[in-house]
């Protein structure tokens, strides 16, 4: 499947955003045309499907992705990693929130990059995570870090009702100097 250029008409940054810890990465964006999933998605997803669970110690999940090189859809399945034991690797330093999860293997092997940033991870078909980091594309001690839809599904939902558009260039960023 290749990648569809659909452009945006806005971006709705959460306000809490920071761009130092990763924390509340999380927006919502319009499209000025609709995208239209295919018949049969693989993997198979919910779209639109919110995760309102707690995402459990080795679960098994999906990631979909866009691959920048032929821009075609890659899928991987990375199992969710304890919390604890993720912040604890070198690479993360103690930065994964509450709000965050990980999710891949602890060993060299298939795994998320910087581009696929903002990928979707579906776990039992619905949307439970947003990639916010994927440094290292696979390799050992660092797993993708995620953002858990569960705790903004409200914020999603009320960004999906609104009709503005947000002014060019604003962003939760002007708070940081």
């Amino acid at each position: 499947m290749t990648a569809p250029r659909i452009f945006a008409n806005a971006i709705y940054v959460h306000p809490r955003y920071n761009p130092f810890t990763f924390d509340t990465d999380i927006a919502v964006i319009r499209l000025q045309t609709n995208f239209n999933f295919p018949l049969t998605p693989n993997p198979a997803t919910a779209p639109g499907i919110l995760n309102d669970q707690i995402a459990f110690d080795t679960q098994p999940c999906n990631l979909a992705a866009w691959n920048r090189n032929n821009n075609l859809q890659q899928t991987i399945a990375p199992p969710i990693i304890n919390r604890d034991q993720c912040t604890e690797l070198a690479v993360h330093q103690g930065r994964i929130t509450e709000a965050m999860l990980c999710a891949g293997q602890l060993a060299a092997g298939p795994g998320v990059c910087n581009h696929n940033i903002g990928a979707v991870l579906y776990c039992n078909g619905a949307i439970t995570g947003l990639l916010n980091s994927g440094y290292g594309c696979g390799a050992a001690n660092n797993p993708g870090t995620y953002i858990q839809t569960r705790f903004f599904n409200e914020w999603i939902q009320d960004q999906m009702r609104r009709q503005d558009i947000p002014p060019a260039n604003s962003s939760p960023l002007e708070r940081f100097p």
